[in-house]
């Protein structure tokens, strides 16, 4: 029998997941009836929020079982490779997440002048 590549501990991460993609198609389903600015900068603001917490969860809980991988250290280096990947997720995340407010922010300054 073979080994999953998703540990138990997976069962952690999907709650957050769950609700991440829900969101994620209710926020898109609004967007697609109400294209405003303000509404798809604020949604796309929670959207990147919600996914931002759920890249934490996935570095916090680590579901992944590489030792299934059948070459010698392998193991290690995805592991390695997975971390990286999920860091340089959350930064662009949070990058993305800076601009939209700014971009409000600024779209509202020239509104009022």
């Amino acid at each position: 029998m073979r080994e999953p590549l998703l540990s138990a501990d997976f069962a952690a991460v999907l709650p957050i997941l769950n609700i991440a993609l829900i969101l994620s198609i209710l926020g898109n389903g609004v967007l697609i009836v109400f294209d405003r600015y303000l509404l798809r900068q604020g949604i796309s603001i929670i959207l990147h929020v919600f996914s931002l917490a759920v890249i934490l969860n996935f570095l916090t809980v680590f579901p992944f079982n590489f030792e299934v991988v059948p070459f010698p250290n392998a193991s290690q280096v995805l592991s390695i490779i997975v971390a990286i990947v999920l860091i340089a997720i959350t930064i662009g995340l949070i990058v993305g997440i800076v601009v939209r407010i700014v971009r409000i922010v600024i779209t509202s300054i020239r509104a009022k002048i």
